[in-house]
């Protein structure tokens, strides 16, 4: 149940007399505080479309059901200048139950942080005194795929040590990325032999059956036609099998329609289709924010795998992006095969855990960050 309330707490700094903290826990206040959470992204530092208002509002619409709302907000005065969207979940870990102060996360969630245009120590310490409330119902607070070299990440994780909590990070596999700031040509003389050759050869066969075009949907008026297509195209191979295509599930469907509604007005949305002739073969959902452009969801029909639609695709809209000078491909999500084609590099996203010193609450930290990595040390001594 998500508590219809909302706290504003006059604490103020000694060090910085004019700061307060408002907590928000009621869904309509958080949805109806757009403009000025996006004037705080946009005068942030470290910026993605993941801390934008239309992200955060389309996923709780979708997935908060069964999350309590927490957002704390920092202001100088009248102006906001730090922000930690959070919800309580209720979950288990390890067989135990346990109620956690989090990010607002689930693994359609590529990255999270947190909007902050004053990084002044007083501002995060503010923040950690809500996360921390001692009185509050959370065993633990996590923060999910954030950049290992997050201030928000770094300054929170020294403060609970410093109060006795227990930390560690969990290292995630690492999500792949394309340096651009370049021409396509010099991009593509990048890659190994071969495959070059391969993307030349299927790129001329599948010419050979119809012309190629890249199709490059942005404006609202269009996106609920170009989202069917898509979500069609996506679900058509293994996915819907699977159920992990986006329409395999009526809140990811809801989820991923109203976002692109949202990018859109906001000129981020960039929904890509390889034409051949006039047919649309290939979808690529893409985000196109501050010069880095970020891959949520591929699909092809499995008529052409032969001939690597998805790949046809990628190359045209890295042509596109060379083009218009954007310096970053963001594949995200873990390095599969197909993405490592086209680049070696890539990044980690840590989750940090910190616990309370409690019983409960010190025992899963050790399962945790003790037992399990002895374990799994001791299965890869004895293969």
């Amino acid at each position: 149940m998500v508590h219809q309330q909302v706290c504003t707490l006059a604490q103020r700094a000694s060090e910085r007399p004019d700061l307060t903290v408002e907590v928000i826990s009621s869904s309509a206040q958080f949805f109806a505080m757009k403009d000025r959470w996006d004037r705080l992204v946009a005068a942030s530092e470290r910026r993605t479309p993941y801390m934008s208002h239309a992200w955060l509002t389309s996923w709780w619409e979708s997935f908060g059901a069964e999350n309590e709302l927490r957002v704390f907000v920092v202001r100088s005065g009248e102006q906001w200048i730090a922000a930690a969207p959070m919800m309580v979940h209720r979950t288990t870990m390890y067989g135990v139950p346990i109620r956690r102060l989090e990010a607002f996360y689930n693994h359609h969630t590529p990255r999270c942080d947190f909007p902050i245009s004053d990084h002044n120590p007083e501002v995060y310490r503010l923040l950690w005194r809500q996360m921390s409330d001692p009185d509050a119902s959370w065993d633990a607070v996590v923060l999910q795929q954030f950049s290992d070299d997050s201030p928000a990440l770094n300054n929170f994780e020294a403060m609970a040590a410093n109060e006795g909590w227990r930390t560690g990070r969990w290292i995630g596999p690492p999500s792949p990325f394309i340096p651009l700031d370049c021409d396509f040509d010099a991009l593509f003389q990048r890659l190994r032999p071969r495959e070059k050759s391969n993307l030349r050869k299927r790129f001329s066969r599948l010419s050979a059956i119809a012309p190629l075009q890249l199709e490059i949907v942005r404006s609202f008026s269009e996106v609920g036609d170009a989202m069917q297509d898509g979500m069609q195209i996506e679900a058509a191979a293994w996915k819907a099998q699977a159920g992990t295509a986006i329409v395999s599930n009526p809140q990811v469907r809801s989820f991923y329609t109203n976002y692109a509604e949202r990018a859109a007005e906001a000129g981020e949305l960039r929904l890509c289709f390889l034409r051949l002739g006039g047919k649309r073969i290939a979808f690529f959902y893409l985000l196109d924010s501050g010069g880095v452009i970020y891959a949520l969801k591929l699909g092809y029909d499995p008529e052409y795998q032969r001939y690597s639609p998805g790949h046809m695709l990628l190359m045209l809209i890295l042509k596109a992006a060379c083009h218009d000078g954007c310096r970053e491909f963001d594949f995200q999500g873990t390095a599969e095969r197909w993405k490592l084609v086209w680049t070696t590099q890539s990044r980690r996203y840590p989750w940090l855990f910190m616990f309370r010193d409690r019983w409960r609450s010190r025992l899963l930290h050790r399962a945790k960050f003790v037992v399990l990595p002895a374990v799994r040390g001791l299965s890869r001594v004895g293969q």
